[in-house]
């Protein structure tokens, strides 16, 4: 009876599927790990994977109760961070990228006789053994904020397992709702984040909370809605920390209840499977060459598809038009998005400025000097994110470069030229966040401008690195082909080797910084100038090494 009633949920044959793949993989790796790049690509993943776990190891066997203490509470703020994770996966719609299958499995699945439980089942165990290796590698991680591992590991596997349970339910819905009723859901569950988020932000402003992460959180958790919102994941935050026997096994009994309704629900609605894993091959495919020619749109209403072109740039010994042509294929792929952002900036400034003044100026006594380096900062994690997506210059395919080599421009000014198409949206975005950082900042307007030609002179530096990177060797952030297991190695370590380019111009600009702060008595204004200054004079040696090792250059396609 058993045996028939689990044929009905799991066929044999994807069990095999399953263990073959694994195989595949693993033969994969060590195919891909006996060639130089492979070797250095699965150093530089262990090294990180080393330097994250033993920190933590050490940490906890030495130091675990101070720092459980000094930087949050993790079995107190639990739900709440499980509750925004959840919201957060069910609004960007993350299962249509669940669903999908590899184009291998795809194949199998199709021509097998299979049901559709067979094929929801299969993927569901994939998703689950490849979640029960990230929840093992994140507990050792967070060792030093967990009361015990094997708790910590226990709540974080038995969460995913419901979360990913939920956004499998909301994918699976979608062929039953209309595009209207589909927006409506999205549209809620997007304002119910929102409305969480922001019941902390008063409190948080007017300063009856303490500035930390903690208390902002626990100031969501303790709003009315946010009780509410928080409940169904309060068992799974109480296994964190193991009580009486008790308590421990009867929030065990709700976490598997939940998981297994979950489950059913999943099962219920489960119809379509394979059409949902066509349709999502195929838009991956759509995405994946959509990053390499540049676009970061993740939506056909942000997708610009206009053909309308820049007003023309000067000459400039060849720079301009190269300028116009990097420029012009930002436009028409993320013109959208640009202006959005543009738009939000303006639109967050003006608000505050006119509706939250008196909290703006409670705030600027609070934190006035350091809102612009936070924005500053956040703003260079993003454009962190954001170059690695969207690659331009000479960071594009090799295949899109072949027209430059034909320009009648010399190295100079063609490396200059092929900076615009990076450099000048990293310029839109920290303008962006910088506007309505101004308005909360207590420093003289100089400072602050001193402080933005220093974020400006490390996005250029960046993109001259990666530029030089590029232009030298076939490394790229969405690399060609077909994509394997060290394809996301390839990636990071592209983007390690361009942050490591960075050094000549970090230990330049820093000993002008130090020198100038010499001078004048240690006077930060001066001190940044002189760093963004000399990093500015620096770019231009990059620049004559790129352009000399792009035209010398014989380009593999």
């Amino acid at each position: 009876m058993n045996e028939r009633l689990l044929s009905k949920f799991v066929d044999p044959a994807l069990s095999g599927l399953t263990r073959q793949l694994l195989r595949g993989g693993l033969r994969s790796f060590t195919k891909q790990i006996k060639k130089p790049t492979g070797i250095l690509v699965a150093l530089v993943m262990l090294a990180m994977i080393v330097g994250g776990v033993v920190p933590s190891v050490v940490a906890s066997l030495y130091a675990g109760d101070q720092m459980r203490s000094a930087v949050i509470d993790l079995p107190t703020v639990a739900p709440v961070i499980f509750t925004l994770i959840g919201l957060l996966a069910i609004a960007t719609q993350s299962g249509i990228a669940l669903l999908e299958l590899k184009p291998p499995e795809l194949q199998f699945v199709l021509a097998g006789p299979f049901t559709a439980n067979h094929i929801l089942s299969y993927r569901l165990i994939t998703f689950f053994l490849a979640w029960f290796l990230m929840c093992l590698f994140g507990s050792v991680m967070a060792m030093p904020y967990l009361p015990q591992w094997w708790s910590g590991f226990l709540s974080m596997y038995l969460f995913g397992i419901f979360v990913i349970s939920l956004i499998v339910i909301r994918t699976l819905t979608n062929p039953f709702l209309t595009p209207f009723r589909s927006v409506l859901l999205q549209s809620s569950i997007g304002l119910c984040l929102i409305v969480f988020v922001g019941m902390a932000i008063p409190p948080f402003v007017e300063g009856t909370i303490g500035w930390s992460a903690q208390s902002f959180l626990l100031a969501m958790m303790d709003s009315g809605f946010g009780t509410w919102l928080t409940l169904p994941m309060q068992p799974f935050a109480n296994l964190i920390n193991p009580g009486h026997a008790v308590d421990f096994f009867v929030s065990l009994a709700i976490c598997m209840a939940l998981i297994g309704a979950a489950l059913w629900g999943c099962y219920r609605v489960n119809d379509g499977f394979a059409e949902l894993a066509v349709a999502g091959i195929a838009k991956r495919q759509q995405r994946i060459q959509r990053l390499r020619d540049g676009d970061i749109s993740r939506t056909k209403w942000f997708a610009s598809k206009s053909h309308r072109s820049l007003p023309r740039l000067p000459f400039l010994a060849g720079a301009g038009p190269v300028a116009w042509l990097q420029l012009t294929g930002f436009w028409r792929r993320n013109g959208r998005i640009a202006s959005l952002a543009v738009l939000v900036s303006i639109t967050v400034a003006t608000v505050c400025l006119v509706f939250f003044s008196e909290q703006m100026m409670l705030l600027r006594e609070r934190q006035g000097s350091a809102s612009v380096p936070i924005a500053m900062g956040i703003s260079c994690y993003v454009a962190f994110l954001t170059t690695s997506l969207s690659p331009s210059g000479f960071s594009a395919p090799v295949r899109s470069l072949l027209m430059f080599k034909t320009f009648a421009v010399r190295p100079f000014p063609l490396a200059v030229g092929m900076l615009a198409g990076g450099f000048v949206p990293l310029l839109v975005l920290r303008l962006c966040f910088f506007a309505p950082a101004t308005l909360v900042s207590s420093r003289w307007i100089g400072q602050d401008l001193v402080i933005l030609l220093l974020g400006i002179s490390a996005d250029l530096a960046f993109v001259s690195s990666i530029g030089l990177l590029g232009a030298g060797t076939n490394l790229r952030p969405i690399p060609d082909g077909t994509p394997d297991i060290l394809q996301g190695g390839r990636a990071m370590l592209f983007m390690m080797l361009a942050s490591l380019g960075l050094l000549p111009t970090v230990m330049f600009a820093g000993l002008c910084g130090l020198i100038a702060g010499f001078w004048t008595d240690f006077n930060v204004t001066i001190s940044l100038l002189a760093t963004a200054v000399s990093a500015f004079v620096c770019q231009v040696l990059v620049w004559w090494i790129t352009g000399t090792l792009f035209d010398r250059r014989e380009l593999e396609i």
